[in-house]
């Protein structure tokens, strides 16, 4: 997965507010990230909220984990960083 080393987190209300972001943003927010992980190296940070990968709406970790097993060479994400929204393709 290319998501693997990237340690996750339910977005809760509280905790958006807590880094001041609208509290109904839904996602997952990367919390840690092992540096030569796939996940560091197509560029995901500590801070990203995951809000879809593969048309899947992420709300939960066992979103991610299970929208990450699939088999599939072609990546679709949706991320949200520092109040924009980044949308990525790649083949992994």
């Amino acid at each position: 997965s290319p998501f693997a080393g990237a340690t996750v987190a339910t977005l809760t209300p509280r905790l958006a507010a807590k880094i001041r972001i609208p509290t109904e943003v839904k996602g997952v927010i990367v919390v840690d990230l092992d540096r030569n992980s796939p996940a560091a190296s197509i560029g995901i940070r500590p801070g990203d909220i995951v809000r879809e990968v593969n048309g899947t709406a992420i709300e939960a970790p066992a979103d991610l984990t299970q929208a990450t097993s699939e088999k599939t060479r072609w990546w679709r994400f949706t991320i949200e960083r520092g109040g924009r929204i980044l949308r990525q393709t790649l083949r992994y």
